[in-house]
């Protein structure tokens, strides 16, 4: 089994991998924290990996510093799982959205990994036409995985 000490970082010991590439994801989950400090809020949503009994997490920054860059993050977001309420307050409406994501897979050592942390992360967004192409929806397990 693979286990966390991360939200998004796992040591590998029999983890299912979900494959480097293109997936169909549905959201499962939005959590948000705030940092009084920074200002910043980090939206971390699960994503649930369709034909695969794992999932991932994906975290998306807003900086009152970095508006534009925040702006155009959130909105490729919005985009790529056809939400059409751009409202940050609104998260909640977000679960059970589906789109695609392609998946990548980063191995330590590394400036946030360790020799034996391993890290699968939403590398981009997926296009609707190109999520058009990949296989329906499917809860059950479907695709090749490997324990690793």
């Amino acid at each position: 089994m693979g286990y966390w000490s991360k939200p998004n970082v796992f040591k590998v010991h029999g983890f299912l991998e979900i494959p480097m590439g293109d997936h169909r994801v549905k959201i499962t989950g939005v959590n948000v924290e705030r940092f009084t400090k920074t200002k910043k809020k980090c939206y971390e949503i699960s994503l649930k990996v369709s034909g695969y009994p794992g999932k991932i997490w994906h975290h998306i920054w807003w900086s009152p510093n970095e508006e534009e860059r925040s702006n155009l993050d959130f909105l490729a977001f919005f985009k790529a799982f056809q939400i059409e309420d751009h409202n940050l307050r609104s998260y909640k409406k977000w679960i059970g959205k589906e789109g695609g994501v392609f998946v990548w897979h980063e191995h330590g050592p590394s400036k946030r990994l360790k020799q034996d942390e391993y890290e699968m992360t939403v590398r981009s967004y997926l296009p609707i036409e190109k999520l058009e192409q990949l296989p329906p929806w499917s809860d059950e397990p479907t695709g090749d995985y490997l324990t690793i």
